[in-house]
């Protein structure tokens, strides 16, 4: 069962409070099965009234658990937003100046908790409408309705141009640049409070 450790105050994540029900309903489904089995029939007598009070009240100490758990959790997001607006791009200059630096030419570089590395994004063309009334009628017109929804269909178009090579009056396609972008990989082991 895992556990987060704050003020003093130790709280199961939610997923941990899920397995522990999951656990205890698995253990008394056990327990009630082998009595079955075993021809135990003994129960001992309950007041109605004290067992479902006891469960309502149970269950409300877990939907509060459930509460403060949801608000530790966007708490820590908010938490590695921070952590991401304050450091990341100085990470991201070391890193990409680390990746430079490699002498075996590799677009990556790992440290002890996670990897980043620089990935080509191919270049990649798009269509541009400069005039919607021209290109509409002309994309009725040379590829038919298939090209013109409520608005013009770009990958039709960008199709047609791959094609025939041929830009459709109306519109013109632009080539975006190659270019690199930085990708760092989340840390794949925990890391533990010293």
């Amino acid at each position: 069962m895992t556990t987060e450790q704050t003020n003093d105050v130790t709280a199961p994540t939610p997923s941990t409070v899920d397995e522990a029900m999951g656990e205890v309903l698995g253990e008394l489904s056990n327990s009630a099965t082998l009595a079955q089995k075993q021809g135990e029939h003994t129960y001992p007598e309950v007041d109605p009234d004290e067992f479902l009070a006891e469960l309502v009240s149970l269950t409300a100490q877990l939907k509060t658990l459930k509460e403060q758990s949801e608000v530790r959790i966007k708490n820590k997001m908010s938490e590695i937003k921070d952590h991401w607006f304050k450091y990341g791009k100085g990470f991201e200059d070391r890193a990409q100046s680390d990746i430079r630096n490699n002498t075996d030419g590799s677009k990556y570089v790992d440290y002890a908790y996670g990897r980043a590395s620089l990935r080509k994004i191919p270049s990649n063309p798009s269509v541009v409408i400069d005039d919607p009334e021209t290109a509409e009628a002309n994309a009725r017109l040379l590829i038919g309705p298939e090209a013109v929804k409520v608005t013009l269909n770009r990958k039709v178009l960008l199709d047609k141009f791959k094609e025939t090579g041929e830009e459709l009056p109306g519109t013109h396609v632009e080539l975006s640049e190659e270019r690199e972008e930085f990708y760092p990989k989340r840390p794949t082991q925990e890391i533990e409070d010293e």
